[in-house]
């Protein structure tokens, strides 16, 4: 059973005919948007007013009772129906909404639970074993009973709260690629975000695609480096607002590189070229903006460190230039995309 320490309140409806059934509202102080939990207490009891078809009153004996909870990270619900002598209890998750639509929540999951409640009025007007507990007056009792076809109607077309939030993204950015001291590189990424949860704050996944191109001066001419590879990793991320989201977290980059030394056109200088696989451990921080469709962008910073990665050459008699795609890299990112 929940506490006593909860807001008894008592919402002004709209006008209703004198058979309108009769519920309470009871919230803790922490239900509700930061800073005004007694308005988001007063929207809530507008809106299970608003789906119950029922004046919303204050506390009495013969009137069903909604207590609301916090038990972060979940809400709990517990209805107290004299009506039919019973208490219903739930669980709710409020995180998966936008902080508009919570007080929508709430008010929708406790209209489901009273008219779960108040059906057995209607199904089981007789119980062969009676509850324990005073019997409730029978026009009340009846008034529940009728409106119950009334309220099943009102509460079943649960999407008019809208979904929760999409946790699934593709996107494409720019994408640049430093090898500190050896090369810059430049090109494009294709990349794939999962969130594991519904949650404002958790795990998710990630999986890209990259190709890089670059070219560096060396005394004897120059290196030309081409790129492509892959990463997946495992990110926490958390929600801020409606619109930011924060990320950052580890992962391994594998793939091909090929460095092609161009050699200059005096000095009698040669030049090779080689291709090798490569790994890249490495760590990724980021941040998005959401817009209010699906679209969104973002920005971000990968860095990490290339294991065993080629050496371009240019060679000249008594002289090596060498590039080597290894080492530690720096790889910023910007782009668009959108969340399904």
């Amino acid at each position: 059973m929940l506490a006593a320490s909860h807001v008894l309140v008592a919402n002004e409806a709209p006008a209703q005919d004198a058979a309108s059934p009769r519920v309470a509202l009871a919230t803790e102080a922490c239900v509700g948007t930061d800073g005004a939990p007694f308005a988001a207490a007063a929207e809530t009891a507008k809106l299970l007013a608003l789906e119950l078809r029922a004046v919303v009153v204050a506390a009495q004996d013969d009137v069903t009772l909604v207590r609301v909870a916090c038990t972060p990270p979940l809400t709990l619900l517990q209805v107290d129906d004299p009506l039919t002598r019973k208490t219903l209890l739930r669980k709710v998750d409020l995180s998966a909404f936008p902080a508009t639509a919570r007080a929508r929540a709430l008010a929708l999951a406790a209209a489901e639970l009273v008219a779960a409640s108040w059906a057995e009025a209607a199904i089981n007007p007789e119980p062969k074993v009676e509850p324990a507990g005073p019997p409730p007056p029978k026009v009340e009792r009846e008034t529940v009973a009728a409106r119950v076809p009334v309220v099943a109607t009102v509460v079943a077309p649960a999407n008019t709260l809208g979904t929760p939030r999409k946790r699934h993204a593709l996107s494409v950015a720019a994408a640049g690629k430093s090898v500190v001291g050896e090369i810059n590189q430049f090109g494009g990424t294709l990349r794939y975000a999962g969130d594991l949860t519904e949650r404002r704050l958790g795990l998710g996944v990630s999986l890209d695609l990259s190709a890089v191109q670059g070219r560096t001066r060396v005394e004897l001419g120059g290196v030309a480096a081409s790129v492509v590879d892959v990463a997946g990793g495992l990110h926490g991320f958390a929600l801020v607002g409606d619109r930011w989201k924060v990320r950052g977290g580890v992962g391994l980059r594998v793939g091909s590189a090929r460095l092609e030394g161009i050699p200059s056109t005096v000095g009698g200088a040669a030049a090779d070229s080689v291709a090798s696989v490569f790994s890249a451990p490495h760590g990724a921080l980021g941040l998005l903006f959401q817009t209010e469709s699906a679209l969104f962008v973002e920005g971000g910073v990968e860095g990490g460190i290339i294991l065993s990665g080629p050496v371009g050459r240019v060679v000249a008699p008594g002289r090596v230039d060498t590039v080597a795609f290894a080492g530690v890299y720096v790889a910023p990112t910007l782009g668009a995309g959108a969340a399904f």
